[in-house]
């Protein structure tokens, strides 16, 4: 399924510029809500593979990728960068620039994730280029 580039990465900033990452975060990796989430984003692999886009949960301990392999990230670098308390439950988004781009409590369509990508600078210059690619 939609694993990182390199799933051994020990930092956020190692998907700098590579990835967009989806990070589903609850307080247990059981949860009904982040299940669900997760189910909604396994069901669009395509949408997210065409804007580089990677899923990760957190139960607020530890980080796991989308097929449950753990990843050493710091938990307080993603509450840092996202501005989100350590009771937050839902999903947030970062760029490839490493930023903050939403925040959002479950459960959430990926189609407006994709929409709010769609938008961004980075992204209208991938698929412009992709455009000139084909022809």
């Amino acid at each position: 399924m939609l694993t990182p580039m390199n799933s051994v990465a020990q930092k956020i900033e190692e998907y700098k510029w590579r990835n967009r990452i989806v990070f589903l975060v609850d307080d247990s990796f059981d949860s009904v809500s982040l299940r669900q989430q997760q189910d909604l984003f396994r069901e669009e692999e395509k949408a997210m593979l065409e804007r580089d886009l990677i899923l990760f949960l957190t139960d607020g301990k530890s980080v796991l990728d989308n097929n449950g392999n753990p990843l050493i990230i710091a938990i307080e670098t993603l509450q840092s960068v996202a501005r989100i308390s350590p009771d937050f439950k839902g999903v947030v988004l970062l760029g490839k620039d490493g930023g903050y781009k939403l925040k959002k409590d479950f459960l959430i369509e990926p189609k407006e994730i994709f929409g709010l990508i769609d938008k961004m600078p980075m992204r209208l210059f991938e698929m412009a280029n992709k455009l000139k690619i084909k022809y």
